[in-house]
């Protein structure tokens, strides 16, 4: 049956935390493998996702160095951003220090001895939390996890075919705007070629080597017709986002997330499983 999109109040900006149906195939099958199994869902039947919109149609995204940049500025960190790091304590933490940092089971994993005196943890976590970890006397140090940034991630947008991108090394990229024209080529079609034919409301596309024909006529210049938008995860390094699926089409955005209405700690005992000091709370 046709689906009807009510107008909205709004446009969406660099900032806004959105709700947005998830456009990638995979994403929406999750966590099946086969292939032959997965089903290519209409728009309003997908996989809500919410993230937060870094850049919008027409913006010009890098990230050097784990910071996002934008049309060439340097963006603003969000308060409680996460990121990687190796902890190295003189012993295994206990679940009860854990629990008092407000670490659960999905912020850590245990790496090992090293040393007999020494063992590695990975965490995701803010700055707030590095400072608390390093001002304890069982913590040896808290470093950044060099890990996230050695050489090309196979799994990144648009792929390695023409950089050595990963989570933190990533673009430039140019975000598709409405109206915006490119030149039909290897490289832009390596880049764009994926939206154009799934995404961009075309019939019969199909991209033959540099070449792209819609309903059978050679295109040498394309214009897009609809915005999109690059989203990111504040736990930068543990969030399957636009980095590793690409853009969000304009019709795959559902509205701005406000506030928290439910929140469940799935490793939470049973009195404990409902997170009731974030009901209602202001999502910014």
């Amino acid at each position: 049956m046709p689906t009807y999109r009510l107008p909205g109040f709004t446009h969406v900006k660099r900032n806004d935390v959105v709700v947005f149906n998830v456009p990638g195939i995979a994403e929406n099958n999750y966590p099946s493998t086969n292939q032959a199994t997965w089903i290519d869902y209409p728009v309003d039947l997908k996989t809500n996702y919410i993230k937060r919109c870094v850049a919008v149609s027409g913006d010009v995204l890098e990230i050097k160095d784990r910071q996002l940049i934008i049309n060439g500025e340097a963006q603003v960190n969000p308060p409680q951003m996460q990121l990687s790091y190796l902890v190295t304590a003189k012993d295994e933490i206990n679940e009860r220090n854990l629990e008092n940092l407000d670490l659960d089971p999905d912020d850590y994993t245990f790496m090992g001895r090293p040393e007999a005196d020494k063992a590695v943890y990975q965490m995701f976590l803010t700055q707030e939390k590095v400072d608390k970890l390093k001002a304890l006397p069982y913590v040896i140090s808290v470093s950044e996890d060099y890990r996230t940034d050695e050489g090309p991630d196979m799994r990144i947008f648009p792929g390695a075919k023409y950089g050595a991108w990963n989570g933190d090394t990533y673009g430039p990229l140019v975000i598709p705007k409405e109206g915006m024209k490119i030149a039909i080529n290897d490289s832009t079609l390596y880049t764009y070629g994926k939206v154009i034919e799934k995404y961009d409301l075309n019939k019969d596309v199909k991209i033959e080597g540099s070449k792209l024909f819609i309903e059978g006529k050679e295109i040498t210049e394309y214009t897009f017709n609809q915005n999109y938008y690059f989203m990111m995860g504040d736990n930068r390094h543990n969030s399957l986002d636009s980095r590793y699926w690409g853009f969000v089409p304009e019709d795959h955005i559902v509205g701005k997330g406000f506030f928290i209405w439910l929140s469940i700690d799935k490793h939470g005992s049973f009195f404990n499983k409902i997170r009731w000091s974030r009901f209602f709370k202001l999502i910014k």
